[in-house]
């Protein structure tokens, strides 16, 4: 038996909270891995492509942030556009989900995003 869940559309505040969380929490990522990697090896062509990597993350947030800010201010609201940008920015937040600091309008989208 599988499960169907609705999709909910999220208030403006909480994607623009979720995507400041995962900016926040990328940033953070980032300064851990300017800390562990050498002073002479910053600019060596592994540590440059392991410090895309938070950078990425917290870009793809902002896009689709951004995107999906816009889509829901647009009358109607394309609800399969709105769907997908909304998913796209819990994907981005899932490797923090767990973090005590995520915003509580997505708290429980976070905890089904593997159903939707």
């Amino acid at each position: 038996m599988t499960t169907t869940v609705f999709f909910k559309v999220p208030a403006v505040g909480t994607v623009r909270e979720l995507a400041a969380f995962v900016q926040a929490r990328t940033a953070e990522g980032e300064q851990h891995l300017l800390r562990r990697i050498p002073a002479e090896q910053l600019d060596t062509p592994d540590a440059v492509e392991l410090l895309r990597i938070p950078r990425a993350l917290g870009h793809a947030a902002e896009v689709a942030a951004f995107e999906l800010e816009d889509e829901l201010h647009g009358q109607p609201v394309d609800t399969n556009a709105a769907r997908l940008l909304w998913r796209t920015l819990l994907n981005t937040a899932q490797p923090f989900r767990d973090h005590p600091d995520v915003p509580a309008g997505a708290r429980e989208a976070l905890a089904t995003v593997d159903e939707m």
